[in-house]
């Protein structure tokens, strides 16, 4: 794969993104003005790294102890 190609599928990518995000969020911007446009956004990106953190940290603490529990079973 040429360098060429590989920076058109990127640029390719990025552009549906746009199309497809930019939208609803120039519809939530005209329907709740740039402070409500701003609450939205925000607590949105809290629930997203809240969610990222209960899949990246907790969950699988949970698995390890599951692991403990059921290997002192076995022995």
């Amino acid at each position: 794969m040429e360098e060429g190609e590989l920076f058109r599928q990127r640029i390719i990518i990025v552009v549906i993104l746009l199309l497809i995000l930019g939208p609803i969020f120039l519809y939530v911007y005209l329907e709740r003005g740039s402070e409500g446009f701003i609450d939205w956004f925000f607590n949105g990106i809290i629930g997203l790294m809240f969610t990222g953190f209960m899949i990246m940290f907790v969950l699988p603490q949970f698995e390890k102890l599951y692991h403990k529990l059921f290997k002192k079973q076995e022995g």
